[in-house]
């Protein structure tokens, strides 16, 4: 698939409240219309397990080139799905079909030119007795998908789907079965034409709402009259300084990424630099500031770091980031 991100902002005062109640952010994969397994997990803290944790903005960055199929024998619903997974996983595609022999041991993925249309979907060929619990991975071996009730002996049919649920709730380990006290869901959906960054934003009432955080502005206040140039400057901190070889790379690729309704005048950074100053020019600003807050600002320079550490070879791979105080000035 190609990569997709996902742009959560969350009020600041549900952060607090949510890191208060000890609670983690989690993110899970809809397989044939449900979503049952944590894929992703944001914690309240960082830890050596885990140092990702969530704060006012945060990205998640999708890119599957390939899935993997594995089975267990039994399954809990709230237990950890990998350490009860009993086969060898095997990579597959989708549009492929695979057989799971009465021994426990899948074939190799072949194409699949026996189901209709079956170029979205992953089809197993069940022969183990004991209604072996099929397990959905992405290709670094992270679950998915579980099916809870097992499979008959026969055709199973495994349908990913671009659509992502985004909650909170008590700490679970990524790989485990969802609980059912499940707090309130977001959902994210991409499509065909959809852009490949979407934003989700969790509101100071504590509900999923789609779009960035939207921010109040008292425009003849804080921006002056009509005409007046205004400047929005976004500031990015990394969590490790970057190398000469990623500042490089981040200015050449960076300012492409925008659309030409909303490009930044300019960018700066530098070898051994922990942060990135992205500056908008112009009168324009004040309508974009009217109708969507700070807060667009902030997505896209968001949507453009997201874009350019899924560029092949990128050199941001690996890398993290927080943004900082949104900045406005206006001339006199």
């Amino acid at each position: 698939m190609s990569a997709e991100s996902i742009i959560v902002q969350i009020d600041s005062t549900q952060v607090a409240a949510q890191k208060q109640n000890n609670y983690s952010l989690y993110l899970a994969k809809m397989v044939n219309g449900v979503c049952n397994v944590i894929w992703q997990s944001q914690g309240p803290e960082p830890t050596a397990a885990n140092p990702s944790t969530y704060e006012v903005n945060n990205t998640f960055d999708i890119t599957i080139s390939n899935y993997m199929v594995d089975y267990a024998t039994a399954l809990s619903t709230q237990g950890s799905v990998t350490d009860q997974a009993s086969g060898i996983p095997v990579k597959i595609y989708t549009g492929q079909i695979v057989t799971l022999y009465e021994n426990g041991l899948f074939g190799s993925p072949i194409p699949n030119i026996y189901t209709p249309n079956p170029s979205e979907s992953i089809v197993i060929v069940n022969e183990m007795q004991g209604n072996p619990h099929t397990l959905l991975l992405d290709d670094a071996g992270n679950p998915i998908f579980a099916n809870s009730s097992g499979m008959d002996v026969g055709d199973e049919e495994l349908t990913p789907i671009d659509t992502y649920q985004i909650w909170f709730g008590n700490y679970q380990d990524t790989g485990s079965i969802i609980a059912l006290d499940m707090s309130s869901i977001g959902t994210v959906a991409f499509g065909l034409n959809s852009p490949t960054t979407q934003t989700i934003s969790y509101t100071a009432d504590g509900a999923w709402v789609p779009g960035g955080l939207s921010s109040t502005y008292d425009l003849a206040e804080r921006t002056g009259p009509e005409g007046r140039f205004i400047t929005v400057e976004v500031s990015v901190t990394f969590k490790h300084a970057l190398s000469l070889a990623a500042a490089a790379f981040l200015l050449s690729k960076f300012i492409d990424k925008f659309s030409s309704g909303l490009r930044p005048s300019s960018v700066t950074t530098s070898a051994g630099s922990f942060n990135l100053a992205v500056k908008f020019d112009g009168p324009k600003n004040r309508d974009i500031l009217k109708v969507f807050g700070a807060s667009k600002f902030d997505e896209v320079v968001l949507g453009a770091l997201s874009a350019v550490k899924n560029e092949k070879n990128s050199v941001l791979a690996g890398k993290t980031w927080a943004l900082g105080n949104t900045a406005i000035t206006v001339s006199h």
